[in-house]
């Protein structure tokens, strides 16, 4: 028997038990949209470990074993041919955001760069996707972000001009902007700073804290991969939020890759760039913010213009340890 104590959620709760019992018809729509996303597979996980995955939404796996099979013993579920311990993947119309962001990829670099067609992936929620990764930051809290540069000679100075955006005739390209339309890399805190800008034993690093400007507003896109971002309601569709995650996750992992010192191949790029004009100018956002490639548990901040925040100060730094892992490749 299903109880209301099998799910985390209290709005399911509610929804699902109005009066304290299992509203059944309402329960198969809800379970009917749960499965969909998910199809039989030799590979993969068990359906139960799957949505526990992706939603956390029972109490634990042996709950979520057993109230999926008791689910799909219902007749209303008979032509769904799965049960708790199938081993399933995403199916086409979940992996279909994955695919159209390859193609778009494919298209910038190779065919056609400036005028590329976003409406796969505006049909695909796109659009909607970024709107609802809004994150805002402001002046209260005292909240800091940290820029960095390796000083090359030991007597050289920084000052805070010295941590501002680059100048337009030494802007490189980067990951998330074109060559000679300067951005302000920032870091959610110092140490990813010093991994950003690769810093190595001994190097002398100024550090230029940001804040800020009281009054003003920064409105981000916030593309850190959340794999259980959305809480199910009896009335989501959770192959849409799929999609839509597989979708913002594939673009954090583009923004995040890291690239080595010696590489200069800049085609790839622009498909992060693309985006990045995209969130831009036609949705208006100051910046972005994604995970750090090199410390995953710190984040980079992209900022679009330097107008609403200020580095209140600079402080040198000296790497007195480095700690170097390696694997065999």
């Amino acid at each position: 028997m299903i109880s209301v104590d099998s799910f985390k959620s209290d709005e399911l709760r509610a929804s699902l038990f109005p009066d304290g019992n299992l509203d059944q018809e309402l329960a198969c729509d809800f379970f009917r949209g749960l499965f969909e996303p998910y199809m039989q597979s030799v590979n993969g996980f068990s359906l139960a470990e799957q949505i526990m995955s992706d939603w956390d939404l029972f109490t634990d796996n042996d709950t979520a074993k057993r109230v999926i099979d008791e689910a799909l013993s219902w007749s209303d579920l008979a032509d769904i041919n799965l049960h708790a311990d199938t081993l399933v993947v995403y199916s086409q119309n979940v992996s279909e955001s994955l695919r159209e962001w390859t193609k778009l990829k494919e298209s910038i670099k190779y065919s056609s760069r400036f005028l590329s067609d976003l409406s796969p992936l505006e049909n695909l929620g796109l659009r909607d996707s970024l709107l609802n990764s809004e994150e805002v930051l402001n002046s209260f809290g005292n909240k800091c972000f940290y820029r960095a540069r390796i000083a090359k000679e030991k007597d050289v100075k920084f000052t805070t001009k010295d941590l501002g955006m680059p100048s337009v005739d030494k802007t490189l390209a980067g990951r998330a902007n074109v060559e000679g339309i300067p951005y302000l890399y920032l870091c959610t805190e110092p140490e990813t700073c010093y991994y950003e800008v690769r810093a190595a034993y001994l190097d002398r690093v100024w550090v230029g804290k940001y804040q800020v400007i009281d009054g003003e507003t920064v409105r981000l896109v916030n593309l850190i991969p959340r794999h259980r971002s959305q809480q199910l309601s009896v009335d989501s569709e959770p192959l849409v939020i799929l999609r839509n995650r597989i979708l913002m996750n594939a673009i954090s992992r583009d923004l995040s890759t890291p690239m080595r010192r010696h590489d200069k191949d800049s085609m790839e790029y622009l498909p992060t760039q693309f985006i990045c004009e995209y969130i831009r100018l036609i949705l208006k956002f100051d910046g972005i913010m994604f995970q750090s490639s090199l410390k995953k548990e710190g984040a980079n901040i992209v900022l679009f213009k330097d107008d609403k925040v200020t580095c209140r100060e600079v402080k040198e730094f000296e790497v007195t340890k480095i700690d170097i892992q390696t694997e065999s490749v």
